[in-house]
């Protein structure tokens, strides 16, 4: 369940910062614990008192992503990059390779690649850097176990005060400019996690399967900003309980979030 709160800060960092973001992480998982790692992120600057351009910048540096690959864990390896323009965004596609998946560690901030470091103050940006990691055991069936951070208790962002702003948004849902520029800055930006099983799953707690795959967050800013009322629940939801937020996500299209710590999946 503490990871029901982060969930909360990832949404209210994104009520705040002024730019789309798109970051997905898909993990293809074989059967010996070895696997790739594909990195897509785009972004489309905006400004909040202006309009959109895309950006003039390079979003790609492939010397910046080999580099990257310490991040994702030890012996995790670049193989491939290349950079991407879709839809006014720009950024890049990244394919990392593991012989080892029990070192392979993920953000569990899935999208800390999109907030600025000054944004916030250190402990905040510290929560947010807090890792997913995997215990594998292979055999007849394989077993991979998905573990979520523990060491910060839920307790610690009731009193968290590093990740407060004075001007809380405000969405007036009869304001049609503003819902009008709320869809502009948000149109594209989509947020996703997934493991992809090289085999046939066979048993798994996961909230989400599709197929031979489980879904850990799957975020389409895209479809809630279609439903007004519902734009304004998600600039509210930091100030929601664990149980509101759960019920929040069941009756929010665009929103599928893995609430559990701990997820095992068995497949061969």
């Amino acid at each position: 369940m503490k990871n029901i709160f982060k969930f909360a800060l990832f949404l209210a960092v994104f009520i705040v910062l002024s730019g789309c973001f798109s970051v997905s992480t898909t993990v293809n998982l074989n059967r010996d614990g070895s696997g790739t790692l594909v990195e897509k992120f785009l972004i489309k600057p905006f400004d909040l008192f202006g309009s959109s351009d895309g950006g003039s910048g390079n979003v790609y540096d492939e010397e910046k992503l080999k580099a990257d690959a310490a991040d994702y864990g030890e012996g995790v390896e670049f193989l491939s990059g290349k950079e991407l323009a879709e839809n006014g965004m720009k950024g890049y596609l990244a394919t990392y390779k593991f012989a080892d998946i029990n070192k392979l560690k993920l953000n569990e901030n899935f999208a800390g690649k999109a907030i600025s470091s000054d944004a916030f103050g250190p402990a905040t940006r510290s929560n947010l850097n807090e890792y997913i990691t995997f215990t594998f055991n292979p055999g007849k069936t394989s077993q991979l176990k998905i573990k979520y951070p523990d060491d910060t208790e839920a307790e610690d962002y009731e009193d968290e005060e590093d990740y407060e702003w004075e001007d809380e948004p405000e969405i007036d849902v009869e304001d049609e400019e503003m819902i009008t520029m709320m869809k502009e800055i948000y149109d594209g930006m989509h947020f996703s996690m997934v493991i992809n099983f090289n085999g046939k799953i066979k048993k798994t707690n996961a909230a989400y399967r599709d197929g031979n795959s489980i879904i850990l967050m799957d975020v389409d800013f895209s479809k809630m900003t279609d439903d007004p009322a519902m734009m304004k629940v998600l600039a509210e939801s930091q100030d929601m309980t664990p149980e509101e937020l759960q019920n929040m996500m069941k009756n929010m299209e665009g929103i599928k979030v893995e609430t559990g710590d701990e997820i095992t999946v068995d497949f061969n």
